[in-house]
């Protein structure tokens, strides 16, 4: 039998921890994302976004499909 006994250092314990984690998207990041799948279709490598995603912003921002920014990339 084998027994591991081992101590914490002074400061680490098991209490509950009240740190909070907030998960935000960059609106701008998004917005070119966006822009970006619709220049190339969704079809460019190095749109790494699953297809269901590429899918989705395909059909639902397809009216902006000749918008000047899209022109310009």
């Amino acid at each position: 039998m084998f027994i591991v006994v081992g101590t914490f250092p002074e400061g680490y314990s098991q209490t509950e921890n009240k740190a909070s984690i907030k998960v935000e998207v960059n609106p701008n990041l998004e917005l070119f994302a966006v822009i970006y799948i619709l220049a190339f279709n969704g079809s460019e490598p190095f749109i790494i976004a699953p297809k269901d995603y590429i899918n989705d912003v395909l059909t639902y921002f397809a009216p902006y499909k000749e918008h000047e920014a899209v022109k310009y990339i």
